[in-house]
């Protein structure tokens, strides 16, 4: 049946008219051609291979059909080759394909019917003309003529065509069988006719029912669509009503409005529909406050609104309400004419106090920031964990100094290159360790140092944490920084301070030692002569009438007292030192002569020990220098006087002064050393040498008298003279000191006198002349007053400056020569009581001279003395031949 149906849809094929030609590669499947072309190919094969049998098997009276045969076959295999060669792209070709295809058929049911006998070629001729005109019953003509071709070709090819009995018999049975089937072919045809063409005009009215069915699905389909729309146009209306209090409908060419939504207190107001400017007026008018009617008047403008909505989407307005807070009002253009004016649009109008609100509070942040120095920064990462987008606020940008993201841009490594060096492994290190610890107990929260625009680094804190995916894997780190760099400064100020304080602490506590050890030494090296100096006096009462004893004891009392006095002096000095009241006070000076002048002061003490001095100067080559000679020979003095009394009887000691190279620049360097062969100094001890109070304990030492202050003065003054003193020593074998300086050369060669001791001034002298002595301490006046008696002088005393000031006014011309004059005194002090004698201006009387006789014995206190006015100074304990001598040139 399927071949049935083929070889069918071939024969309709074949029935197609012209016009359908062009639609033969659309109604022709590609199926069907295929196997049109396997039977052309087949038939033309099988009909080839009888017509070549029929030639040499029969005789040659049928050569004529078995050449028609062969080019029926010749027609398959030319048909097979043009639709194998072009296929449907060639529609011409199927027509004539199909009717040599059916030919075939019938020349393959004229052999079998010959096979069969002439009987059986009547009974195939049969079935041919009779089945076929079944299956093809909707093409009539076509298989009428079909009949009669096929019956003329069986008839031309019949093996009996040359017998012209057999042929008529031929004729009689095969021409009955033809006209039969045509006219079944026919009377079937006519009966399906009217069947076709009943179910041609159904089709037909069931076309205009499916076009009237489609059409109407596509109306429905609009109205349905249409009604969608509307009902997303409300839905939008509704969805965009809803933040807002107020939506109208207006129209701006027939100036009326309508309400969508409102609150009952506006729609009490202005109604649900009405006059656009009367409605707007009031809605301004009653709802909008003072300060900004004028700008909601002139955007609710009807008037002006199509010119300010023209190219726009939308229009907006803030303002305060009277009720409502803050309010945006907003007008969105609906419907446009021709012109592209606008012709409805919405009023919607919403409460903004939340944003306000939140702007508020982020302009109280962004302020907040600003004062406490403070931003926002964030980091994005993928799911692999790398970095994909960085952002850093720009508060923390100007902090840097930088003024765009060209200058610093939003990168991780734009952050880590300005960090300092030895900081930057270790905030990167806190930050990556962070990203990654998945179990978010790491939190990043760190101070950095970071290079600012000028090059200088600043302090930050940095904190932060991390958002993260299911997986774990970092989002993004969203933190905050804020500038520490004045807390940073303040800290480093209080950790200055606090080492300040630990240090004053230190100091304190070891000035507090050193106080302790001081008033220890001192309460020792005190007592020691004061118990001489007590012991002997006690002695002296009890053998008063025993000259010689009497006049031993008294020489001791006198040493120890020596001794208290160098031991207060060595204090006050160092006291003075290091409460920087010691000035160094330059001026010219010879080397040589300070260094005789050292040897004449030394050289008695050096006698009693017989030792052998050695002065030395003759490397010296500027002479001449400026320098402060007191200062320095306080400082050779004290070394010398050590090296005498440290070394043994017979022993040697040096002192040396060298010129270290030639002047440059009008100053030289100048080397003195002082060293001798005695006892020398322990090792350990030389790194205490030069501080206060320190003497070695050795038994020869502790034989030696001394305040252990000597060599803490020497090292504070060379130290003030810009010099430096080191020593060597070792014990038994000697020491040596070395003192460093530096002196401007003086081009005048200097040139000392002297100094002339005066000894045993007779006491005639002074006979007769008048003192005025000014002394507060009963005990001091005592003594001073007897020394002045005996050198002949006539002795007034009085006890207090102001008494003196009296004194001198009343005195009368003649009546004092002199006046010794104390400084600390209760009510009126010396110098005080000097200016106001002065100040008198009475010939002979404020002229008189005046010496201060003074405990206050330090050079500063001299000059002091001097500025005061008085003429001359003397230190207690009152040394006579110094107080004779300085009344001798006062009075000369």
């Amino acid at each position: 049946m399927v071949l049935l149906n083929k070889i069918k849809d071939f024969a309709l094929f074949a029935g197609f008219t012209r016009e359908q030609y062009s639609q033969a590669s659309e109604l022709f499947p590609e199926s069907n051609r295929k196997l049109l072309m396997a039977l052309s190919f087949l038939l033309g094969t099988v009909v080839l291979a009888l017509a070549l049998a029929a030639i040499f098997w029969e005789s040659r009276g049928v050569m004529v059909s078995s050449l028609a045969y062969i080019a029926f076959s010749v027609l398959n295999y030319g048909m097979f080759f043009i639709s194998y060669k072009f296929g449907v792209s060639f529609p011409k070709v199927i027509l004539p394909f199909c009717y040599v295809v059916l030919i075939s058929c019938y020349i393959l049911a004229i052999y079998a019917g010959c096979a069969l006998g002439p009987r059986g070629l009547a009974v195939a001729m049969a079935a041919m003309v009779v089945v076929l005109p079944i299956f093809f019953y909707d093409l009539p003509l076509r298989m009428i003529g079909l009949n009669i071709v096929g019956t003329g070709a069986f008839l031309v090819c019949s093996h009996h065509v040359k017998d012209y009995e057999i042929f008529l018999a031929d004729v009689v049975d095969v021409v009955p069988f033809a006209v039969a089937g045509c006219m079944l072919c026919y009377v079937i045809n006519r009966t399906k006719v009217n069947d076709l063409h009943q179910r041609k005009e159904l089709a037909k009215q069931s076309a205009k029912i499916d076009e009237l069915n489609f059409s109407l699905i596509a109306r429905n389909s609009e109205l349905e669509t249409s009604l969608e729309h509307e009902r997303l146009n409300s839905s939008v209306i509704r969805c965009l009503g809803n933040p807002f209090y107020a939506l109208y409908l207006f129209d701006l060419e027939k100036k009326n409005f309508k309400e969508i939504k409102s609150t009952e207190a506006i729609r009490n107001l202005v109604g649900v529909e009405g006059d656009a400017r009367q409605g707007f007026y009031l809605l301004t008018e009653k709802t909008v406050s003072a300060e900004d009617k004028a700008a909601i008047s002139r955007f609710t403008d009807i008037d002006t609104m199509q010119e300010r909505l023209r190219g726009k989407n939308t229009i907006t307005e803030e303002f305060l309400g009277v009720f409502s807070g803050w309010s945006r009002a907003l007008i969105i253009p609906l419907t446009l004419n021709e012109f592209g004016d606008t012709v409805e649009a919405l009023f919607c109008a919403r409460s903004i106090n939340d944003e306000k609100q939140a702007l508020l509070r982020q302009e109280h942040l962004q302020k907040l920031n600003e004062s406490i120095k403070s931003g926002m920064w964030n980091v994005d990462f993928d799911e692999a964990g790398e970095v994909v987008s960085c952002y850093r606020s720009e508060a923390y940008r100007k902090m840097m100094g930088y003024s765009s993201i060209d200058e610093f841009p939003n990168t991780l490594d734009a952050w880590s290159e300005r960090l300092h060096p030895e900081d930057r492994d270790i905030i990167l290190n806190s930050f990556w360790t962070a990203v990654y610890d998945r179990s978010d107990r790491i939190v990043y929260d760190v101070e950095y140092r970071a290079k600012m625009k000028n090059g200088v680094y600043h302090w930050f804190h940095a904190a932060g944490r991390v958002t993260r995916r299911k997986n774990g894997s970092p989002i993004s780190m969203i933190g905050v920084f804020i500038d520490i760099n004045n807390q940073k400064e303040m800290e480093l100020q209080l950790e200055q301070q606090q080492a300040t304080l630990r240090d004053a602490f230190v100091t304190a506590q070891q000035a507090s030692a050193a106080k302790s050890a001081f008033l220890n030494n001192m309460s020792h090296d005190i007592r020691t002569p004061l118990n001489a100096i007590l012991g002997f006096s006690s002695l002296a009462s009890t053998h008063l009438d025993e000259r010689e004893q009497l006049k031993g004891y008294i020489s001791k009392i006198s040493t120890a007292g020596r001794h208290l006095l160098e031991l207060v002096n060595d204090v006050l000095d160092m006291s003075r030192i290091e409460s920087g009241k010691v000035k160094i006070d330059e001026a010219p000076a010879s080397i040589s002569a300070m260094i005789r002048e050292i040897e004449t002061i030394v050289n008695e003490s050096s006698k009693e020990k017989s030792l052998t001095l050695i002065f030395d100067t003759s490397e010296v080559i500027n002479d001449s220098v400026s320098c402060d000679k007191l200062r320095l020979n306080q400082v050779l003095l004290n070394l010398m006087g050590n090296a005498i009394k440290f070394s043994h009887d017979g022993g040697h000691v040096s002192l040396r002064v060298k010129q270290k190279g030639a002047a440059v620049d009008q100053s030289a360097a100048y080397e003195l050393v002082v060293e001798d062969d005695g006892i020398g100094m322990s090792e350990e001890f030389l790194k205490h040498v030069f501080e206060p109070f320190e003497r070695e304990k050795t038994s020869t030492v502790s034989g030696i008298q001394g305040t252990g202050l000597g060599l803490a003065i020497c090292k504070n003054i060379v130290n003030m003279m810009g010099g430096t003193i080191s020593v060597q020593s070792e014990s038994g074998k000697g020491t040596k000191f070395t003192v460093s300086l530096s002196f401007k050369i003086e081009e005048t060669v200097v040139v000392e006198e002297p100094d002339v001791k005066i000894e045993n001034i007779a006491p005639k002298s002074f006979k007769g002349l008048k003192v005025l002595l000014v002394e507060d301490n009963e005990l001091n006046a005592e003594i001073a007053q007897s020394i002045l008696q005996e050198a002949g002088f006539v002795v007034d005393t009085v006890g207090d400056g102001s008494v003196a000031v009296e004194r001198i006014r009343t005195a009368e011309l003649g009546q004092y020569d002199v006046i010794l004059m104390d400084v600390q005194m209760p009510v009126m002090d010396g110098y005080e009581a000097t200016r106001q004698i002065r100040a008198m201006h009475r010939s002979g009387i404020s002229s008189l001279p005046i010496i201060a006789v003074t405990a206050n014995a330090f050079e500063e206190d001299r000059l002091q003395a001097l500025q005061a006015g008085m003429d001359g100074h003397v230190g207690k304990p009152i040394e006579i031949p110094k107080l004779l001598k300085t009344l001798e040139s006062v009075l000369r």
